[in-house]
């Protein structure tokens, strides 16, 4: 999930463009995603503290989405990755 976010948001057309607009305020962003959360790490520059919450806000409620059947292989690629032998998922 966290790879389509940085695809694109809000104004932000391109992946570029959105590391950029992190970078301006602290360090590149990390981001994972785990089987039922998905977390942002952010190293933020406390007087920009309020504009990497903008940044962070449009991640999440302005994603544009690009490249879905590309970031569904890698999903399907990772989750196959971490199946054990006997079919469960490893820890």
């Amino acid at each position: 999930l966290e790879h389509l976010l940085f695809r694109g948001s809000g104004p932000r057309a391109t992946a570029r463009e959105v590391l950029r607009a992190f970078e301006a305020v602290g360090e590149d962003p990390d981001a994972y995603t785990t089987d039922d959360a998905l977390a942002v790490v952010l190293e933020v520059d406390p007087a920009k503290l309020e504009r990497a919450f903008e940044l962070v806000g449009d991640l999440l409620a302005r994603p544009r989405y690009k490249d879905l059947e590309r970031e569904r292989d890698i999903i399907v690629e990772e989750r196959l990755g971490s199946v054990t032998e006997a079919g469960g998922f490893a820890d």
